[in-house]
C-alpha cells in the first residue's frame, strides 16, 4: 500500500545508474540500463556511462 508521502523512484532516470546507448536492428536509437540490456539484436554504440553522457552521444549522432 502506498503511503502517499514517499516518492516513487524510477531507476531508468537515476543519475547513478549505468546506461548504454544502443542501436536496434532497424537503426532505432535507444537508451538502456546496462543491467537490463540482454538483447542480441541491438548493438552498443556508447557506454556504459552516465545517463547524461549517453544522451549527449545520442544528440551528437
Amino acid at each position: 500500500m502506498h503511503d502517499g508521502g514517499s516518492e516513487v523512484s524510477n531507476s531508468f532516470e537515476s543519475a547513478n545508474a549505468s546506461y548504454l546507448f544502443v542501436v536496434g536492428n532497424e537503426r532505432q536509437h535507444s537508451l538502456s540500463l546496462e543491467f537490463a540490456e540482454a538483447s542480441t539484436r541491438r548493438d552498443v554504440v556508447f557506454g556504459p556511462s552516465g545517463r547524461q553522457s549517453c544522451l549527449a552521444h545520442e544528440t551528437a549522432t
